[in-house]
C-alpha cells in the first residue's frame, strides 16, 4: 500500500492550474488508478497466500511422495533379498575369488616348502648313507681283499696237495711199475739162468 502511495506521490503532476474538466478527468484517473492498485496489491496479497499455501502443500506432498518411494524401495529390496538368500551370486564373486585363489597360493607355496624339505632331508640321508657306505666300502673292499687272499691261498694249499697227492700216486705208481720190472727182469734172469740150454 505504501508502494501505491510513493507511486502515486510520484506520479502526481506538478500543481499547476490545469483546466477544470482536465483537472477531474486527472483527479478520477488517480483514484481510478489507486483503487486498481489497492485492487492488484490485494489479489497480490490473495495470490501470494495461496502460493505460498499450494507451494508447501506440494512440498508436504513431494516429502510424503520420497518417503513412501524409500519405503517401497526399502520393502523390494527387502523382499529381493530374502528371495536371493541362497542364491551363490549374492556375494561378492571377485572377493571370493581372489580369497580362494590367494588360499590356494599359500596351499601350493606350503607343499613346495614341505617337498623343498623332505628333498632335502633325503638328500641329507642319502649323503649320510654313501658317506656311510664308502667308508664301509673301504673296510669291506679290505675284508674281501683279504677274503680273496685267503681263498686264493686256500686253493693253492689244496692244489699243492693235490699236486703231493698226484705226485705221490704217481710215484708209488712209478714205483710199483718199476717194482714190476725189477720182478719181470729178475724172473727172466732166473729163467734164463735155470734154461741149460746156453
Amino acid at each position: 500500500m505504501q508502494s501505491a502511495f510513493k507511486s502515486q506521490s510520484l506520479s502526481l503532476p506538478s500543481l499547476v492550474p490545469l483546466p477544470g474538466g482536465e483537472q477531474r478527468r486527472l483527479l478520477r484517473r488517480l483514484e481510478h488508478n489507486a483503487k486498481a492498485r489497492e485492487a492488484a496489491a490485494r489479489i497480490e496479497g490473495q495470490l501470494s497466500t495461496k502460493r505460498d499455501a499450494t507451494k508447501q502443500q506440494n512440498l508436504r506432498e513431494h516429502g510424503a511422495f520420497l518417503m513412501e518411494m524409500r519405503r517401497d524401495q526399502q520393502e523390494r529390496f527387502e523382499r529381493w533379498k530374502q528371495k536371493t538368500q541362497g542364491n551363490p551370486l549374492a556375494g561378492d564373486q571377485w572377493v571370493e575369488d581372489q580369497q580362494a585363489y590367494e588360499a590356494n597360493q599359500r596351499k601350493i607355496k606350503q607343499e613346495r616348502q614341505q617337498q623343498r624339505r623332505a628333498e632335502r632331508q633325503q638328500r641329507g640321508a642319502y649323503n649320510a648313507v654313501f658317506a656311510k657306505a664308502v667308508a664301509e666300502v673301504d673296510e669291506a673292499g679290505l675284508l674281501r681283499a683279504e677274503r680273496r687272499a685267503a681263498i686264493e691261498n686256500e686253493q693253492q694249499l689244496k692244489a699243492m696237495h693235490d699236486v703231493e697227492k698226484t705226485c705221490a700216486r704217481q710215484a708209488k705208481v712209478l714205483q710199483l711199475r718199476q717194482e714190476r720190472e725189477l720182478e719181470r727182469q729178475a724172473l727172466q734172469l732166473q729163467r734164463t739162468l735155470s734154461a741149460p740150454s746156453l
